[in-house]
């Protein structure tokens, strides 16, 4: 079985990416900080990065303005074996987490259509 890695972009008024690891520390329980920029969340690694391609005016854009998000959350399992139906249910988390906090967010994933 694959693991399967998904990635996240975030685009949110936030301006600290350890920020945005502090929102996912406070938002999912059992959740552990590793660096400023990373934590580890049900299993995988999530490391959150600035977007250099960052645009808020592209990102506005319907069809292809997440690629102009801010925050690029890339997520990777840490244990072989993380199966796809896992990693749904948490991508749809992770989408509910940021949504609730007023931030708009889009998984790509080979499964990006599951969700």
């Amino acid at each position: 079985m694959e693991d399967v890695q998904f990635i996240v972009m975030v685009d949110s008024s936030e301006t600290e990416r350890s920020r945005v690891v502090d929102s996912l520390l406070a938002g999912f329980p059992g959740a552990r900080r590793r660096k400023e920029n990373s934590c580890d969340i049900r299993g995988n690694w999530l490391e959150v990065c600035a977007n250099d391609d960052a645009d808020e005016k592209l990102a506005a854009d319907p069809s292809t303005g997440y690629e102009y998000f801010r925050w690029r959350i890339e997520v990777v399992p840490l244990e072989r074996g993380s199966g796809e139906e896992h990693q749904i249910t948490f991508a749809r988390d992770l989408l509910r987490h940021f949504g609730e906090r007023g931030a708009r967010a889009e998984v790509l994933a080979d499964f990006e259509d599951r969700l």
